[in-house]
């Protein structure tokens, strides 16, 4: 593998959204050769604030991921039962209208390009489990049967797993465990003609374990239940510094970022677990220093991230 995706949204610090800026920012992104296509947010529409703007400004060469964790985290912030895996029936219907509106977002893009441009669409076994929230096999597994009717045409469906709720410890997200997930769809799929895999993000699954291993334990997990076909390397770290402490926040890998945890060997050690070969959705996610809005030094940053993750495929990064 020769190209990956890029979680660009996360690396340039655009607020409030400045078109120009972003415009200047995608002329760049385009120069890198490295680059199959973006890893977009989904907070209800193709772009968060237009989508006139983005089809014209995206390369017609890319093709995409759609992440709806960014719209879900906006949605959980008013309404904490929302979810698709909430046992609050209200919330979980509106996460199923959430997923919809994502649908047709997937058919929207692809049309616009002419092609199924869309490889694969992050979905995540919310709400965050606090006080009278809670969530359930159960529920998960009626909303997947919901999802996976849905003629998704080429595009996967992948559950991104996030962090799971450990009691005592501050989450980020705070989701369903990576064991009753995988229980989930593998009885899902069980009786589907589109089978629902999954996403392991290297970030979120060390700050659920706040180590290193679990990231592998969790690839290991995965791999065993035939579901991996995506891992996408986005960083954290346990000491001072500008991303803060065990946060989701996107550290670059070191050297990048100086007290990053995802160094070169770490991520060389997922992706000999992972199997490259296999992988339908492999790429990055990297932040900026807080409070740089500078569109230079974010598109080197995306690039010399890129770089370092072909390094680390070493002979496999042809294949």
């Amino acid at each position: 593998m020769s190209s990956f995706f890029l979680g660009s949204y996360a690396t340039l610090n655009n607020s409030p959204w400045d078109s120009g800026l972003e415009s200047e920012y995608y002329l760049g992104l385009k120069s890198i050769p490295l680059l199959q296509g973006l890893e977009i947010p989904f907070t209800g529409k193709l772009h968060p604030h237009d989508d006139a703007w983005f089809l014209k400004n995206i390369s017609p060469d890319w093709n995409f991921v759609i992440t709806c964790l960014p719209g879900i985290m906006d949605r959980l912030a008013h309404h904490p039962t929302i979810g698709l895996a909430s046992d609050d029936e209200s919330g979980r219907l509106e996460a199923i209208e959430f997923y919809r509106l994502a649908h047709e977002a997937v058919l929207k893009l692809n049309d616009h390009l002419g092609r199924s441009a869309v490889k694969a669409i992050e979905i995540h076994s919310g709400p965050t489990r606090s006080g009278n929230v809670t969530s359930s096999i159960e529920s998960f597994k009626q909303s997947l049967e919901t999802l996976s009717s849905w003629d998704w045409k080429a595009c996967r469906v992948l559950v991104e797993h996030c962090d799971a709720y450990v009691h005592g410890q501050k989450s980020a997200k705070g989701f369903m465990s990576l064991e009753d997930e995988i229980k989930v769809i593998s009885e899902v799929n069980e009786s589907t003609s589109r089978p629902i895999k999954m996403l392991i993000n290297w970030g979120r699954s060390v700050l659920e374990g706040r180590s290193v291993s679990t990231v592998l334990e969790h690839l290991h997990l995965v791999k065993k239940a035939e579901l991996l076909e995506g891992l996408i390397f986005s960083g954290c770290t346990n000491e001072e510094n500008p991303w803060g402490i065990w946060k989701d926040n996107h550290v670059p890998p070191a050297p990048l970022a100086e007290k990053s945890l995802m160094t070169k060997e770490s991520m060389e050690a997922c992706l000999e677990m992972a199997e490259v070969k296999d992988l339908k959705v492999l790429g990055l996610k990297v932040t900026n220093e807080p409070g740089m809005k500078n569109v230079e030094s974010s598109v080197s940053l995306n690039l010399r991230a890129l770089e370092l993750l072909k390094g680390c495929l070493g002979h496999e990064s042809d294949s």
